[in-house]
């Protein structure tokens, strides 16, 4: 299983499959559930996971993932990240 990060591109015109891509929680949004978390210098990033499923053309569907498998759990540590 991929997860990508919060900052990789994806081609949604190539992009045929569904993936997950992690998407950084703004400080302010007190209503997204974090997944994992990641230090950048002494700052704590928080990020929510991401469903994404091409509907056509440019066009993607994004549905926020709540529960995570525990291969999803092993790639996020695996990556780096803390749950």
């Amino acid at each position: 299983m991929e997860i990508l990060g919060s900052t990789q591109y994806v081609d949604f015109s190539k992009q045929k499959d569904k993936w997950y891509q992690l998407e950084v929680i703004n400080q302010w949004d007190f209503k997204t559930k974090s997944i994992c978390f990641r230090y950048s210098g002494n700052t704590l990033i928080s990020y929510s996971l991401k469903l994404y499923t091409p509907t056509g053309g440019n066009i993607c569907k994004k549905e926020e993932v709540e529960d995570i498998t525990k291969e999803m759990e092993n790639t996020l540590i695996n990556n780096g990240y803390t749950l």
